[in-house]
């Protein structure tokens, strides 16, 4: 069975499309709009994988979703992105 995967992102088109990509490789994927929706998804339903946008104002949820998954349970990975030269998806857990 595939882990459930929760994606916390504010903006509407990048949530839909990494939830579209997810779903057809065949993820069971949870999505949230924002820190505090993630972090109630997080506890309620455990996911396995977390893919959170550092750039939401309420980036202090990072902080709250590494408590809410203990060691071994979760991978926290990190949805970031900027602007400007260079600038774009980084890798690997956080």
């Amino acid at each position: 069975m595939m882990p459930r995967i929760l994606i916390v992102e504010d903006e509407a088109p990048m949530r839909v499309a990494l939830q579209d990509i997810l779903t057809a490789e065949g993820y069971r994927v949870m999505t949230a709009a924002d820190g505090e929706a993630g972090l109630e998804r997080a506890i309620e339903e455990k996911p396995g994988l977390i893919l959170l946008d550092v750039m939401l104002s309420e980036a202090r949820w990072l902080r709250a979703m590494r408590r809410a998954a203990p060691a071994g349970d979760c991978r926290a990975g990190v949805d970031a992105y900027g602007e400007g030269p260079g600038a774009g998806p980084r890798d690997g857990p956080r």
